[in-house]
């Protein structure tokens, strides 16, 4: 579903001022602390009221850490936890304002990367996105979504269960790990999309109407804000990959590369659709003037068999006193028979030429 977000709350406020601007207000923020090595792995929930402030005691030397914030709309918790790793104020600013492009910026001791989750919504028939902002500061990994939902399921579960490299390696591992996790979904989203498109063709082809236009506008301003999602996403990882830190270890950096590979297919997947998309829209015209046309031919063939009926029905029905064939026995019948043999006539000739 498009989300509108206000503006207004920051206007005249000095930059760094932390208010939140969006609309998904979670009440009951969840924090987890997932702590592993090759050989462990341990997760806890933090009290958001009486351990955020201690949530160091619970890293360990030689572990992997990942905090994840699930919940943004508290300003005051995302302060504590700036705080407490020594995030910058503008961005922990770009973390409560959802309406962030995807980025990537480089500090100190840490990165910043903001991407976008996109998720196809079939009984709203739109996407609904939400915004994910990653800090990476080796060895621990920073994670804050909007909403309280499962989005790294799949990443905590390979984890646990030791499911391929993702336990054995640094934390710039995880990082691409929970990005590749997001940009999957894309893929599914545009299956999806894909789906709805392949069904909008059939009907058009079968029975076109109005709806179909209104389905075939909302997709294409769905593909536009795809788009602007997944563009400047890839240039943020270019970025990152050609920049040279020690932060994103050299190993992974093949990794990342990979990343680029699968968001320049979705941007060609996404091109495709809206060319395709624009083809649908001409169809449609094609399709709605055809079906004109052939009410058009009918209308005309139909005027065209009456025309000598009319005149020949107008010449009779003057009413002159002397006029031989009303007082005809036969006149009313003959009448009869020459309209029949004109209109059979017509209609012969019509499908000769294959009008009808």
């Amino acid at each position: 579903m498009r989300k509108k977000y206000s503006y207004t709350k920051k206007v005249n406020l000095p930059p760094g001022t932390l208010i939140y601007n969006g609309n998904r207000i979670v009440e009951d923020p969840e924090v987890s602390i997932i702590r592993y090595s090759p050989d462990t792995y341990k997760k806890r929930l933090i009290d958001t009221q009486l351990e955020i402030d201690e949530v160091e005691k619970y890293q360990e030397k030689n572990e992997i850490h990942w905090l994840n914030v699930k919940g943004i709309s508290n300003p005051v918790l995302i302060e504590k936890i700036g705080s407490i790793f020594n995030l910058h104020p503008l961005l922990l600013e770009d973390i409560l304002s959802p309406s962030q492009r995807p980025k990537f910026e480089e500090y100190d001791n840490y990165v910043f990367l903001i991407i976008k989750k996109i998720e196809w919504n079939k009984n709203e028939f739109d996407i609904n996105t939400e915004q994910v902002s990653l800090v990476l500061s080796p060895p621990s990994l920073i994670t804050f979504q909007e909403q309280k939902d499962n989005l790294f399921l799949s990443i905590e579960q390979r984890i646990e269960k030791s499911k391929g490299k993702i336990k054995n390696s640094d934390s710039s591992y995880l990082l691409y790990a929970i990005m590749d996790s997001v940009i999957d979904g894309y893929f599914i989203s545009l299956e999806q999309i894909g789906e709805e498109i392949d069904e909008i063709e059939e009907k058009i082809s079968e029975s076109p109407n109005s709806a179909l236009v209104r389905k075939i506008h909302s997709l294409k301003h769905t593909m536009s804000v795809f788009k602007k999602s997944v563009w400047p996403l890839r240039e943020a990882i270019n970025y990152l990959v050609r920049t040279d830190n020690a932060i994103i270890s050299s190993t992974n950096s093949l990794y990342y590369r990979d990343i680029i590979d699968h968001l320049y297919q979705v941007l060609d997947t996404v091109e495709n659709y809206r060319e395709f998309l624009s083809s649908l829209l001409d169809l449609y015209l094609t399709m709605i003037g055809n079906k004109t046309n052939e009410i058009m031919k009918v209308l005309t063939i139909i005027s065209t068999i009456f025309i000598p009926l009319t005149f020949i029905a107008g010449i009779y029905g003057m009413n002159f006193d002397f006029m031989p064939e009303l007082l005809s026995p036969w006149g009313y019948p003959i009448v009869w028979i020459i309209m029949i043999l004109i209109t059979i006539g017509l209609l012969v000739y019509f499908r000769r030429k294959k009008w009808i």
